[in-house]
């Protein structure tokens, strides 16, 4: 029998630690945003403190 293996995968959203994600080998996948006609990957092409800031303006 085929040991299972399970994966956990969450969205950039969840902002959760970058040592929790590395310790728990967490799969993260970005949200896609869109600002101004222009798209960004969370946590790749934008930082949530980016994201905040566009929102306020």
């Amino acid at each position: 029998m085929r040991k299972q293996e399970i994966a956990v995968v969450t969205d950039s959203v969840s902002n959760i630690p970058k040592n929790l994600i590395e310790k728990y080998k967490i799969n993260v996948l970005p949200v896609f945003l869109r600002y101004n006609d222009k798209f960004f990957r969370n946590g790749i092409d934008i930082t949530n403190e980016e994201v905040y800031e566009k929102i306020k303006k």
